[in-house]
């Protein structure tokens, strides 16, 4: 992935992850209006156990309109979630598309990720809805991105500071 674009914040706490998804959601928003035949943004989501990758994918799917609860796909390994967003904070930002939400953790090799079937949503000749565009969110993504030659679109580093407060490093 190259990097252009580099952003820290320090000592956050869980109530400015909305915000952050917020500008998150507004980078997909630019990456497939720059992109108009990409079908997919993958978000690597790094950090070590109880970071808070699952709580920043909470504030994201709320922030596409999702009222399921979401959990870590630790056991499932992968969860998707249909969303139909209409705007956001008065911007027109209109998108229809699927949140694959997945968890790597528990891979112990490479040959795992054979599980979360990508193969799909990585595969341009077998697309065939065309309107819908999926946002990948990958927890533990070092555990199994080799498999899928999987290269982030945005990365998200969580560094857990206490129990309230994490720096947070998103590479664009």
């Amino acid at each position: 992935m190259e990097k252009k674009l580099q952003k820290k914040f320090f000592n956050i706490k869980e109530s400015d992850l909305e915000n952050l998804a917020k500008e998150v959601l507004l980078f997909v928003k630019d990456f497939f209006e720059k992109n108009k035949d990409k079908r997919f943004c993958v978000i690597f989501l790094k950090g070590e156990l109880g970071a808070g990758k699952t709580t920043f994918t909470k504030y994201f799917a709320k922030i596409l309109g999702l009222k399921e609860n979401i959990i870590s796909p630790t056991f499932i390994l992968r969860k998707d979630y249909n969303f139909s967003l209409e705007n956001l904070d008065s911007k027109d930002l209109k998108m229809d598309g699927v949140l694959i939400h997945i968890d790597g953790y528990r891979f112990e090799n490479i040959e795992e990720a054979k599980v979360l079937a990508l193969d799909k949503e990585l595969n341009l000749e077998n697309f065939s809805d065309l309107g819908l565009r999926k946002i990948i969110l990958i927890e533990w993504p070092e555990r199994f991105k080799d498999y899928y030659n999987l290269k982030a679109n945005l990365e998200i580093n969580i560094d857990h500071l206490s129990e309230k407060e994490r720096n947070i490093l998103i590479k664009y």
